[in-house]
C-alpha cells in the first residue's frame, strides 16, 4: 500500500503529534515534516508535493489559506483544525460542469448569480470544468 505523503502546519505541536499518532495507526502515512509558517511556506508545499496537508489555524493561517494549498495541489487534501482541537475541515477542490440546457442570457446570469458566492479558483488545465473551493466540516 502506498504511504500517504503528509505534512503539517502548526503552531500547536502537541495537537499535531497527537492527530498524527491517531492517524499512523489507521493510515499509512509518511511524514514529510512540520513546516513553520514562513514566507516560502506554499513554494516549499508545492516542492514536496504532498496528499494531505494538515493545517492548525491561528491568526497567521487562516482557513483561507487551505484555498491557495488547493489552488497550488489540486489533488492533495487539506485539512484545517482550530487549535483547540475542537473544529476541523475537510477542504478540497471539486470538479463540476453543470450543462446549461436553456443556452439564454437568463440561463447565464442565473448560473453566474447562483454560484457568486462562492471562492473560485480557476485552474488552467481545467478549461472543461468550473473548480470550486469547498469546506466540509469534519465531526468526530
Amino acid at each position: 500500500m502506498k504511504k500517504l505523503k503528509t505534512v503539517f502546519i502548526s503552531k500547536a505541536p502537541l495537537l499535531s503529534n497527537l492527530i498524527k499518532e491517531v492517524l499512523c495507526k489507521k493510515v499509512s502515512i509518511e511524514c514529510m515534516g512540520e513546516l513553520p509558517v514562513s514566507d516560502d511556506l506554499l513554494d516549499r508545499l508545492i516542492e514536496m508535493a504532498p496528499d494531505l496537508v494538515l493545517v492548525g489555524l491561528s491568526s497567521e493561517v487562516t482557513d483561507t489559506f487551505a484555498l491557495s494549498i488547493l489552488c497550488a495541489l489540486p489533488l492533495a487534501k487539506v485539512i484545517t483544525y482550530t487549535i483547540d482541537g475542537r473544529h476541523a475541515y475537510l477542504n478540497e477542490l471539486i470538479y463540476q460542469q453543470r450543462p446549461l440546457i436553456d443556452l439564454s442570457l437568463e440561463t447565464l446570469v442565473s448560473a453566474i448569480v447562483e454560484n457568486q458566492q462562492a471562492e473560485w479558483c480557476f485552474l488552467p488545465q481545467a478549461s472543461n470544468s468550473v473548480p470550486f473551493f469547498k469546506s466540509s466540516s469534519l465531526r468526530g
